[in-house]
């Protein structure tokens, strides 16, 4: 399972994982994990019809910029009736919350 939390990268054996979470905390933190979330995020999505991903649509730019509990709102209102998409999403809900460092700040 991949981990987003920061205090999972201070304690983390990479160089490159402990230097990204001391430098950077709270709303920075968001900015500097969201990348990794968004390109997993991509990655999960790829193998679906566009036509099904337009609910995801809003919360993308809210993800990469590292809005993370807006984006989280905008998902938990989702209905979605695609059970590998629903896992993408409960897989999503828990990612944000996870690495949202302002809701601790």
């Amino acid at each position: 399972m991949i981990m987003y939390k920061r205090e999972e990268f201070l304690q983390s054996t990479d160089c490159v994982k402990q230097s990204l979470a001391r430098e950077n905390a709270g709303l920075d933190w968001n900015y500097a994990i969201a990348k990794r979330i968004d390109r997993d995020l991509h990655e999960r999505l790829l193998p679906f019809d566009s036509s099904l991903l337009i609910d995801f649509a809003p919360v993308l730019p809210l993800i990469s910029s590292g809005y993370f509990h807006t984006a989280r709102g905008i998902i938990e209102g989702l209905t979605v009736e695609n059970e590998e998409l629903n896992e993408i999403k409960e897989w999503l809900l828990q990612t944000l919350e996870e690495a949202d460092e302002t809701e601790d700040a």
